[in-house]
């Protein structure tokens, strides 16, 4: 194993990296509720172009172009991760809708996808893995204490203490039923 698992990458070995993926998330948020959805892309020049279908991800995108998008792969060895953040919008201009189809970006499924949705990113970081064991988590010379309850060992009570309306636990030792008791309050009458 490494002394650096996690290695964090410059701007320009993320766009690289981002450069040589073909399937990544797209993450949006509507109304405090976020989607993200797997898509095929191209990236180049601080920008990501996908392509899609009329539906959730171009209706989201139109009420809130700030996404982030996600993209990774991984060996048996080792992997990374790339986030890029930005403004999404759908293009719509006949010479932007021609460039995107010179694009070496096709749809995987066979459906029909005439939108162009393009990412103008602003931030960019991403992050190599080497995978392998984990480290020990507790280096200590002697292992925890365990304790063990039997049947025969000692009940041990825990208090109940009233609460108003609520519910209250008594539980004795391991092996017996836990009581669950219902405290009602007092009713005091003021003068």
């Amino acid at each position: 194993m490494t002394e650096m698992p996690v290695q964090i990458l410059a701007p320009e070995e993320a766009w690289e990296l981002l450069g040589s993926g073909e399937l990544g998330r797209i993450a949006l948020s509507v109304n405090d509720t976020p989607d993200i959805f797997p898509v095929n892309y191209y990236a180049a020049d601080g920008k990501i172009t996908l392509r899609t279908g009329e539906g959730t991800k171009l209706a989201e995108v139109v009420v809130n172009n700030r996404v982030a998008f996600e993209s990774d792969a991984h060996t048996d060895t080792g992997g990374w991760s790339v986030v890029a953040k930005g403004s999404a919008r759908i293009l719509s201009a006949l010479s932007e809708i021609e460039a995107a189809d010179r694009l070496p970006l096709r749809p995987w499924i066979a459906t029909v996808k005439y939108n162009y949705v393009e990412i103008a990113v602003e931030e960019i970081t991403a992050r190599r893995f080497e995978f392998g064991p984990e480290p020990e988590r507790y280096p200590v010379s002697t292992p925890p204490q365990i304790h063990r309850f039997s049947a025969n060992s000692p009940p041990s009570r825990v208090p109940v203490l009233p609460k108003t309306g609520g519910f209250a636990i008594n539980s004795g030792s391991v092996g017996t039923s836990t009581r669950i008791a219902r405290h009602r309050s007092r009713r005091v009458r003021r003068v």
